[in-house]
């Protein structure tokens, strides 16, 4: 049950939080506005923790788990308008204050993660210089790449390790992972096999 902030009731789910909060007079972004901590128990309540990049000092990504974008971002909807990227929506929700201009560069290199404290804003130029600097082109994995990442997550390398055995991005990899990429590789192609 979720209980309104504003008159106690209890709704049985956020559908029905968001039918009664009109009953107020509110708008959804207005109630999330006025009470951010209810949207941050959403989004808790579709978070995994996991340590993807333990080479920096940032503590555990909290990696979204509902609807995902095609490149691998989260997507949640509020109170009925489209679906929102998550990472903006849990960064705005924990007080910091971001325009529509910028975008989110996440530090940790992991797209499905939201927490606020691996997003910094920054401009498409900002976007685009990050990538270059961490050598994450958008190049395309041969199927042996592929099978050979998959081999190796199943043998418990980590993410940094298997970026320098197979050239992979972090990105791909966990895209990979949670076969949300390349779902057709799932055994090394002979050399004259066409991988179809």
């Amino acid at each position: 049950m979720i209980a309104c902030h504003v008159c106690g009731r209890e709704s049985p789910d956020w559908r029905g939080l968001h039918k009664h909060i009109r009953a107020h007079g509110m708008r959804a972004s207005e109630y999330y506005t006025k009470f951010p901590m209810q949207l941050r128990t959403r989004i808790f309540e579709s978070v995994r923790y996991e340590l993807v990049r333990d080479d920096l000092d940032i503590g555990p990504c909290w990696v979204w788990t509902g609807l995902q974008s095609p490149q691998g971002y989260g997507r949640m909807r509020v109170a009925g308008f489209d679906t929102c990227a998550v990472h903006r929506i849990s960064y705005r929700a924990h007080g910091f204050q971001l325009t529509d201009e910028f975008l989110l560069l996440h530090t940790c290199d992991h797209p499905p993660c939201c927490n606020p404290a691996h997003l910094t804003p920054g401009t498409s130029a900002d976007n685009n210089y990050d990538r270059a600097k961490k050598n994450r082109s958008h190049r395309i994995l041969t199927d042996k790449q592929v099978f050979r990442v998959r081999e190796l997550l199943s043998r418990g390398w980590p993410f940094e390790r298997i970026r320098d055995d197979t050239g992979a991005a972090l990105g791909s990899i966990a895209q990979i992972r949670d076969w949300r990429s390349h779902m057709h590789v799932t055994r090394p192609c002979t050399e004259n096999e066409i991988p179809f």
